[in-house]
């Protein structure tokens, strides 16, 4: 997690580490992200562990801040399309096909909807990705499911109490390894 100095930092570091590659002075933020945008993948990739040297922070830290926070300033806020995403997808929604299908139909589908939209996509597909694990949560559990899930909530009724005579972390792992096996 970044400190609120990090954060004030970031910018004029990320400026410096390209203009320092590319040996171009850049005027503007959005010129700097249309550069990096551009970068090979090999170039973009040590760029993070440089600025990451110089924030007193981790290269994931600083790629992560960057993709989740920093570049999000050049796309239109995708929370005032959710009711239409959402509508979107509980019309596409078939349980018969991959997650993988359903976030491309459902993608496609809003980029058809709005064209002139400028919204980031890995965004638009994380907030698919979440509706889809929301919908498999409360989707009906077959009989073939609901005894494996009986079995295993027995087992682990039967289990926990006779929990006393496990140490604590025994009988926290064997709680993780129930849960892991229920899902």
């Amino acid at each position: 997690m970044f400190t609120g100095e990090q954060v004030e930092k970031f910018g004029k570091t990320l400026l410096n580490v390209i203009q320092d590659l590319i040996g171009t002075e850049i005027r503007s933020d959005e010129d700097l992200y249309l550069v990096i945008q551009k970068l090979p993948v090999q170039d973009r990739k040590g760029i993070w562990q440089v600025i990451a040297s110089q924030l007193d922070s981790t290269a994931g830290e600083v790629h992560d801040y960057y993709f989740n926070t920093w570049q999000l300033q050049f796309y239109e806020n995708i929370g005032n399309y959710r009711a239409q995403i959402k509508q979107l997808f509980s019309e596409l929604y078939n349980a018969q096909q991959t997650p993988k299908e359903i976030i491309s139909n459902t993608i496609k589908a809003f980029n058809d909807n709005f064209p002139s939209n400028s919204c980031n996509q890995r965004k638009l597909y994380q907030i698919v990705y979440r509706y889809i694990q929301g919908r498999q949560h409360d989707s009906p559990i077959t009989s073939t499911q609901s005894v494996k899930h009986k079995n295993q909530s027995m087992q682990y009724d039967q289990e926990t109490s006779n929990s006393s005579q496990l140490s604590i972390f025994d009988n926290y792992a064997f709680q993780q390894a129930v849960a892991y096996e229920m899902k």
